[in-house]
């Protein structure tokens, strides 16, 4: 039997599975696994069940990934950096517990891209 949730996390992570397709031709090849990785991440755990990673491992991931996508922003490149941030921000949310407006900002970062 489907559940509510199944059926949200699914749609979710089609969601950000097409925002990566669309944005994709404009991504650094590090922000594609990078974000792969991140999907792929967050597929396993939710359909395993493992455990999710600690909050403060998922901040700090979030720091150095951010800090190094705004250490290379250059004004002719502004738009993909923006892109290779949301992109992030919606792997890394992925990874995290997801609550009822977990669903809602990641369908947002989505259509942002």
């Amino acid at each position: 039997m489907l559940s509510v949730k199944k059926l949200l996390n699914t749609t979710v992570f089609l969601a950000a599975l097409l925002s990566f397709f669309m944005g994709q031709e404009h991504l650094e090849p590090i922000f594609t696994f990078t974000y792969l990785f991140l999907l792929l991440g967050a597929l396993l755990i939710d359909a395993m069940h493992w455990p999710r990673p600690r909050p403060w491992m998922i901040n700090g991931l979030v720091l150095l990934l951010l800090s190094f996508i705004f250490i290379r922003i250059r004004f002719d490149t502004i738009v993909e950096s923006f892109m290779e941030a949301i992109l992030i921000l919606i792997g890394v949310k992925m990874l995290e517990g997801k609550r009822a407006r977990d669903y809602g900002e990641i369908f947002l970062l989505s259509l942002m891209i």
